[in-house]
């Protein structure tokens, strides 16, 4: 009987930095981890089974690189940044409160809250933008492997509530609401060409208006 090959994702969100703890959107903006968090992310990642595990990858952002640099001093593994896991560009909505983008942006920002799929920031980056390229990327060092792989992507909250919806199952509507809950790392078991990394997904596949 042939060897199964067996695809496995660790989702891990990356430390927060002053933004994320100030409640601020931070979007492709490149803060540092809070130096007083280090010790939380440590025990998080001190806890993961890491059986298994073959690949690190990183969004290129310094918080990403910084938990990354944690897992791969624990694993013995050499973390990689991927420029296509970077976090969604929020443009003209990058360094606000969740108050001032509701106050400012009004409908817009109540609509983007609600569901990130459905509206795009000023300048920014659409949803579906977003997951052109990190999708993608992920297929290519899991899905698209022979052999098994263990993959750790850390990334930043957005990307981060993006995947963990897409593997949960569950609406873009849930989000935010996990973009603000404290999220544990998760392993994944994935399929050979899994459909909750596809593009052809129509959760994945709606194109959002600008604000």
């Amino acid at each position: 009987m042939a060897k199964r090959t067996i695809r496995r994702l660790l989702l891990i969100r990356c430390g927060p930095t002053e933004w994320d703890r100030s409640g601020r959107l931070q979007g492709q903006t490149d803060l540092p981890m809070l130096p007083d968090a280090a010790a939380g992310v440590s025990e998080r990642l001190s806890g993961l089974t890491i059986e298994g595990l073959t690949t690190i990858l990183t969004g290129p952002d310094e918080a990403c690189i910084a938990t990354g640099s944690m897992l791969a001093e624990r694993s013995g593994l050499r973390a990689q940044p991927i420029d296509e896991l970077r976090e969604i560009d929020l443009g003209l909505w990058a360094g606000l409160r969740v108050d001032e983008l509701e106050e400012r942006f009004e409908r817009a920002g109540r609509q983007w809250l609600d569901d990130p799929a459905s509206v795009a920031a000023p300048e920014g980056e659409t949803f579906s933008g977003m997951a052109e390229r990190v999708l993608p990327a992920i297929q290519r060092v899991t899905l698209k492997k022979r052999s098994s792989v263990g993959v750790a992507l850390i990334v930043r909250p957005i990307v981060h509530a993006f995947l963990r919806c897409r593997l949960e199952g569950l609406e873009t509507s849930e989000m935010w609401k996990v973009c603000t809950e404290t999220q544990q790392p998760a392993w994944f078991e994935l399929e050979p060409n899994d459909a909750r990394l596809s593009l052809e997904v129509a959760i994945a596949d709606r194109k959002a208006p600008a604000a």
